[in-house]
């Protein structure tokens, strides 16, 4: 299996459901990260959609965060954006936090268009998305899972 190999695992938890205990919705995310941390990943990712992701790496430390509001179109795409900009940041050497941040803001623009492709949002667009809540939600301006309207 390709996930084995990988430094760095994203994937939702219905699609870690599957991989691991063959669709069962009662797996939790600690227990999947130690499960592949202890394999050999460096870093989890787990995608919740709506509702936020949450990572986990190697030292055993946690990260959360919210999603941006947005208005949904479509959500395809929205995984693919919100890993292509969690790398961006992690090639930049940023935080966790951050590239949480960025994935998340990624994700929040393309689900809000009817395109997949021409969707993906430019750096540009992810800076004014964070910067319009920053303050108004998390310390990254996603809004935290429990205040998300």
């Amino acid at each position: 299996m390709a996930a084995a190999q990988a430094d760095i695992i994203f994937g939702g938890r219905e699609e870690f459901n599957m991989l691991e205990r063959g669709g069962d919705s009662a797996a939790d995310d600690e227990a999947t990260a130690r499960e592949w941390l202890n394999a050999r990943a460096r870093l989890v990712v787990v995608k919740h959609g709506g509702r936020g992701s949450v990572a986990f790496d190697r030292s055993g430390k946690r990260y959360q965060a919210g999603v941006f509001p947005a208005q949904v179109v479509k959500t395809f795409g929205a995984g693919d954006s919100f890993a292509g900009a969690f790398l961006y940041g992690l090639m930049q050497d940023w935080t966790i936090d951050r590239c949480l941040a960025w994935g998340s803001a990624a994700a929040s623009i393309v689900v809000s268009s009817h395109s997949c492709s021409d969707a993906m949002p430019t750096q540009a667009q992810i800076r004014d998305l964070i910067a319009r809540y920053e303050g108004k939600g998390g310390s990254s301006g996603c809004w935290p899972i429990s205040n998300r309207s």
